[in-house]
């Protein structure tokens, strides 16, 4: 009897030990890059293993900087993704994208200054509240990144999206209310819908890719998407690899994180998961 007793005693002193250090010494699992961070304090860069609300593994790329960093999903993963615990940020989204040459670039996308209260929308194979891409259907699951949520799209102003410090804008001229980047999974390898090839490849649909700063992370290829741009309304439409984006490979979107501190990472645990 006593020696079972003292088992169990070891069992829930361990146990209670790691409630007590959850917070300090990561005997929770992570489920973020974030989490990984504040655990590993020297963490490299490279891809990692989270869990998810339902308690699944997955894996992400995790590039860490010193006070902060970006996780992206790649498209075997991002079905798993549990994209509110990813994207702390909701004013801006890193787009990285691929080119034909090899190199990597990033450009910071936002809402153009005079819309910049405006939250983006990350959501994964849907669009509520957003225009819907044209090809949902033929290429998805999508990985979707919305500008101007319809309501407000759908008039005849000033629209676009700002690009590393720079906006760049068009006039909706019919309040068609197209505001968003699409990432498709495109498991089958489907050719696009035949509507990129009459329409319309302005010079907005480059100006975000012409604007990104080459990097010298390396992010492996199963992390870009295929994708298409749509924006009103006279601002374009555009599927990478073809007519002016046929150097373009795909496009990854990075979630910035911030480094947490231990009154923060304590605070945070408390929070209902």
């Amino acid at each position: 009897m006593d020696g079972k007793m003292m088992l169990l005693k070891c069992i829930f002193g361990a146990l209670f030990l790691c409630w007590i250090a959850e917070t300090s010494y990561g005997c929770r699992r992570s489920r973020s890059c974030e989490d990984l961070q504040y655990k590993h304090r020297n963490i490299k860069s490279g891809e990692y293993f989270v869990y998810n609300r339902r308690g699944q593994r997955y894996k992400v790329y995790c590039e860490f900087h010193r006070g902060y960093g970006y996780t992206f999903v790649s498209k075997d993963e991002i079905r798993k993704a549990d994209m509110r615990r990813l994207r702390r940020c909701h004013s801006k989204v890193l787009v990285r994208h691929l080119r034909s040459n090899g190199k990597q670039y990033d450009t910071m996308m936002d809402q153009i200054s005079s819309r910049s209260s405006i939250p983006l929308s990350v959501q994964y194979n849907k669009n509520t509240g957003y225009a819907t891409p044209i090809n949902h259907a033929t290429m998805g699951p999508y990985l979707y990144l919305g500008f101007l949520p319809k309501y407000i799209a759908r008039s005849h102003s000033i629209q676009g999206y700002r690009a590393n410090g720079q906006d760049f804008t068009f006039r909706n001229c019919d309040a068609n209310p197209n505001s968003y980047l699409a990432l498709f999974v495109n498991p089958k390898h489907n050719d696009p819908n035949g509507y990129y090839k009459r329409c319309c490849y302005t010079k907005l649909m480059r100006d975000w890719i012409n604007v990104g700063k080459r990097t010298s992370e390396f992010l492996p290829c199963k992390y870009f998407f295929q994708f298409e741009m749509h924006m009103g309304g006279c601002g374009g439409y555009a599927v990478n690899g073809f007519n002016t984006l046929t150097d373009v490979i795909g496009a990854a979107l990075g979630f910035q994180f911030e480094t947490r501190t231990k009154e923060q990472n304590e605070k945070r645990s408390f929070q209902a998961e």
